[in-house]
């Protein structure tokens, strides 16, 4: 989803807004996470370059095209409802990210504090003068262009994503290429200025030197002192001790949370399969997702990457979540304490259709001491589809 977004800004900055058009299209048809940065490339392409702005529309209808027709032409439909719609709930006003959106977003900051230093030098460097040297001012007002589209783009995006409703962090990643591209200019420009200052004088070559150190030392302490916070944060979470070092954090992290050994023990508890019997899973989209690879079942209609929140947001129905798993097959339902099993018509479809559910624990230690416990739903056998009792 970051590398649509990234490249239709990139393509734009380059001057090729056929090009740029054409991923507009992608990110239209795959998951809008980078449509804010896409419609910003697209409204500053049409202001700025109207003709252009005819190439962009171009690129960005023969995608959709392409798209939207192959899926109309396979049979697919509801198009708009599916790809767009189930994702308007994000627009109701007043209520924001919610506390796991910040306990993800506070730690990614404290480790990317140098790329934000970065952009600032972009941002403050990149309006000062051509040197005294330079014949050709251009280069320095296309970076400075470059530079104010890029910051535009990352403020809107972040702004918007703060504004929706039950967000999640993932949304912000989107824009973790550009802002690394904006503070590696920053930094280039850093090192530009100091080479120009050490070719004048040497008192202000001197000068320039002790800046450029104090500004090395004040970036190598700040990210430090990043990279420490974000640990800290993360063990004020769990109780578990993390490492420093931001690379070595995720890798214990992903450890923490691994899900092979208590798909193991589901895969195996899982009713077998007669012909079209029993044939699907249906549940939690990551757990089900892994646990449908593993065991060589495959995600009941096709919903393996259902967000809960559609359902409490009443963009997707549970009755019609319920009817298109009960016509295909499904032999059980995994899923954690929450989510799915916290929606009241759900739930009773649960109890009324399936067994009493099975915990599963994760191991006291090792891969997956961090996941919470699965619940486990086993189909009862019954003929026909089920549903959840109606009525008081």
């Amino acid at each position: 989803m970051a590398l649509t977004a990234a490249a239709c800004v990139l393509f734009s900055l380059r001057k090729q807004p056929f090009r740029a058009g054409l991923l507009f299209g992608l990110t239209l048809v795959t998951d809008q996470h980078g449509l804010v940065v896409c419609g910003i490339v697209a409204a500053l392409t049409v202001v700025q370059r109207p003709r252009a702005g005819l190439a962009f529309a171009t690129g960005a209808i023969v995608v959709s095209a392409i798209v939207f027709g192959g899926v109309w032409a396979a049979g697919g439909r509801h198009l708009w409802q599916s790809l767009v719609g189930i994702h308007l709930y994000h627009l109701r006003l007043g209520q924001g990210v919610g506390a796991q959106f910040w306990e993800q977003f506070k730690p990614w900051v404290c480790e990317h504090g140098y790329l934000f230093v970065g952009a600032a030098l972009a941002g403050v460097l990149s309006k000062k003068l051509p040197s005294e040297g330079a014949t050709d001012p251009r280069p320095t007002g296309a970076a400075a262009s470059s530079v104010r589209v890029l910051a535009l783009v990352i403020v809107a995006h972040v702004a918007v994503v703060l504004a929706l409703a039950e967000a999640v962090f993932l949304y912000v990643v989107v824009i973790a290429p550009l802002l690394m591209l904006l503070a590696g200019m920053g930094f280039d420009a850093a090192l530009t200025w100091w080479r120009e200052r050490s070719r004048l004088s040497q008192a202000r070559a001197l000068h320039a030197s002790r800046r450029m150190l104090a500004g090395t030392v004040a970036v190598v302490t700040l990210t430090a002192a990043g990279w420490a916070a974000a640990s800290f944060q993360r063990e004020g979470l769990d109780g578990r001790h993390y490492s420093f070092w931001p690379h070595l954090l995720h890798q214990q992290v992903s450890r923490t949370q691994e899900l092979d050994p208590v798909l193991q023990e589901i895969s195996e508890s899982l009713p077998p399969r007669s012909g079209t019997i029993f044939a699907t899973i249906f549940g939690d989209p990551t757990i089900v997702s892994a646990l449908a690879l593993r065991a060589g079942r495959r995600v009941s209609a096709e919903l393996a990457d259902l967000n809960p929140n559609w359902l409490e947001a009443g963009t997707i129905r549970p009755e019609e979540v319920v009817s298109r798993i009960e016509n295909d097959a499904v032999a059980a339902v995994i899923s954690p304490p929450f989510g799915l099993v916290q929606n009241p018509y759900f739930k009773s479809y649960l109890f009324a259709c399936y067994q009493k559910p099975k915990p599963f624990f994760p191991p006291e230690s090792g891969p997956g001491e961090a996941l919470p416990f699965l619940l486990v739903f086993t189909r009862t056998q019954t003929k026909g589809p089920c549903h959840a009792p109606t009525g008081p």
